[in-house]
């Protein structure tokens, strides 16, 4: 007890005895030499600026042909069109057609790789719509989807592809020509399939007056070196996008960020990257009188 009161006191003692701290100190403002003033926009100093109006004389609305009683299939198609189904076929059995001739002896006799069989364009079909079913239908393993199980059973997908073909199809799935490969690009595996999809998203509907620029975050936690931490967006984790759009959500045109993008945006002298995103999304439709109802503080900018 008395070393415990001992430090106590001491503790006291050096409390009282140690020197005040100086006052803070305020910054001093400095006086402006020129007071400022408010003065009128113009040349002669009287006249405001009024910026030039430029009068809408584009033609908005859907650009392609659609049936009357159109269904939800026919307007996916409209962006999935059959070019893109057979690029995707093409592409796919090149790959397989590779890798079999590539890993022939490495194959054992059991492989399920010997029994590939060019795919077609209704085969492929139907392989995209099981996938996206797949989002719809969660279960924890792929066999899954192919139970009999009471509990597991979904006909669906036993009844559309068997579940080894579907396997394959997985397995030699591609969109791009491993032998054209390009040094540098992020994107070369999906980068055909990425230019025919934003082709058709500017050829399809043409936007109203009002369009935005944006950002947005396709949520994917999956490794790859370009993936974005965005903490404001609800997936926070995925692969970032610059899109342009009408008001009502339809995207007309989009620019993956995968890091160096400067082969893919306009060259302006004077703009950093961010604002030549802008402009690159925005250049179909200049000069039209289109307003730019929402700019992101990203992008935007007394240049832009």
């Amino acid at each position: 007890m008395r070393a415990f009161f001992a430090r106590v006191t001491l503790l006291f003692f050096a409390i009282c005895c140690r020197s005040p701290l100086p006052p803070r100190q305020r910054r001093r403002r400095l006086p402006c030499d020129v007071p400022w003033q408010w003065t009128q926009c113009g040349q002669d100093g009287t006249a405001r600026f009024h910026p030039r109006m430029i009068p809408f004389t584009g033609n908005p609305g859907i650009q392609v042909q659609v049936p009357c009683d159109a269904s939800p299939l026919d307007y996916f198609q409209l962006y999935m069109s059959n070019d893109i189904i057979d690029h995707l076929v093409t592409e796919t059995n090149r790959y397989a057609s590779q890798y079999t001739e590539r890993e022939r002896e490495n194959l054992t006799n059991f492989s399920n790789a010997r029994n590939w069989t060019e795919t077609t364009h209704d085969e492929m079909c139907a392989f995209l719509g099981l996938i996206m079913l797949m989002g719809v239908v969660h279960k924890p393993r792929l066999n899954m989807y192919w139970s009999n199980d009471d509990l597991l059973n979904t006909p669906i997908f036993r009844d559309t592809m068997p579940r080894d073909r579907c396997y394959l199809l997985l397995k030699f799935f591609h969109c791009a020509n491993n032998s054209n490969r390009q040094s540098g690009d992020r994107l070369f595996k999906i980068r055909e399939l990425v230019d025919m999809i934003r082709h058709r998203c500017q050829t399809v509907f043409y936007p109203y007056q009002d369009m935005c620029v944006d950002e947005s975050l396709i949520c994917f936690k999956g490794r790859f070196c370009f993936k974005q931490y965005m903490k404001s967006k609800r997936s926070r984790f995925g692969v970032k996008i610059y899109q342009v759009s009408t008001c009502d959500g339809i995207v007309n045109d989009f620019i993956i960020y995968h890091g160096n993008m400067n082969d893919e945006l306009v060259d302006i002298d004077g703009l950093l990257v961010t604002e030549r995103i802008a402009v690159s999304l925005l250049q179909p439709y200049l000069g039209h009188g289109h307003r730019c109802v929402k700019l992101q503080v990203t992008f935007g900018s007394s240049a832009v």
